[in-house]
């Protein structure tokens, strides 16, 4: 990439990765005027302390990427962008932002509606439905090849 050039860090649990998550990122691509949007699986998502995830190195070969690093300095350097789902309430997520009083910089975007979600999609693979035209085809390949999302979800 140049000099100066304007990178998106998508983060997520892609567990697994879909094209609601694509479109996300493409819709902030657009709206950020960003030059590129790459994608960071997390290692264990904070959110799903309480869940069993697919193991990183699966989620990350799915998004043949890096997972998180050095989280603070990035806030120093980048503004988050934060993308919503379909009826997810845009104003509860920045009271709850501006409650935290956190040194993050987030802007929220809406996207459009794609009733996607990896939940669904780990589902519909257990009970051998079936994901295409939902997920990439690479991704549908390798989650055959490891057999991911066949034990109960």
């Amino acid at each position: 990439m140049r000099v100066g050039a304007r990178l998106g860090i998508m983060g997520g649990t892609f567990d697994p990765i879909h094209l609601g998550h694509l479109v996300a990122a493409e819709e902030a691509l657009v709206q950020f005027n960003l030059d590129r949007v790459l994608f960071m699986p997390t290692g264990q998502p904070a959110f799903k302390a309480d869940e069993t995830v697919t193991p990183a190195e699966d989620r990350y070969l799915m998004t043949v990427l890096a997972t998180w690093k050095d989280a603070e300095q990035v806030a120093d350097l980048a503004t988050f962008i934060a993308a919503t789902r379909p009826g997810y309430d845009l104003d509860a997520a920045r009271r709850a932002h501006e409650d935290a009083e956190t040194r993050f910089r987030i802007e929220y975007i809406e996207v459009p509606a794609l009733a996607i979600s990896s939940t669904q999609l780990r589902e519909r693979i257990q009970s051998r439905r079936p994901v295409r035209y939902l997920m990439a085809e690479s991704v549908i390949a390798y989650i055959d090849k490891r057999g991911l999302y066949r034990e109960s979800v």
